[in-house]
């Protein structure tokens, strides 16, 4: 069968001119479909990456840390995640949850900050990394 199409397609320039062109076509489609879901991730992933960074970057200060990602945040990215990962990705986002407490207290000049309740920075560190390890960019 296949011996039989290649044949028809040596036979006739035109029809080889098809097939190549719909083959051309499959694989840009297939590879337009790739950079659309690779630029979907990106765009899902870098709002909460950089959060990740500046949070990860102000734990060893022990003082300002921005403001915690909301819990839909992080559910509405769980889209892009893969189904084998999913779980340990909600494990990883519960335990953040968890160690990240947050309180506003005024400093000396009377300026707002935040300040960790609990003083687990190790957790909440290692929370953090355990985050950003599935916002890495395509």
């Amino acid at each position: 069968m296949i011996e039989d199409l290649l044949n028809i397609i040596k036979a006739n320039p035109i029809s080889y001119g098809a097939v190549s062109f719909l083959t051309g076509l499959l694989i840009g489609n297939r590879l337009a479909i790739g950079r659309d879901k690779r630029k979907e991730f990106n765009e899902a992933a870098c709002p909460i990456r950089e959060v990740l960074l500046q949070q990860l970057h102000g734990l060893p200060r022990r003082r300002y840390i921005p403001d915690a990602i909301s819990n839909n945040d992080f559910i509405s990215f769980s889209i892009f995640i893969g189904t084998l990962s999913k779980n340990r990705y909600f494990k990883d986002v519960e335990k953040y949850l968890n160690c990240f407490e947050l309180s506003q207290c005024p400093d000396a000049y009377g300026h707002r900050f935040n300040e960790l309740r609990n003083s687990d920075f190790v957790a909440l560190e290692k929370a953090t990394k355990s985050l950003l390890k599935y916002c890495k960019l395509k």
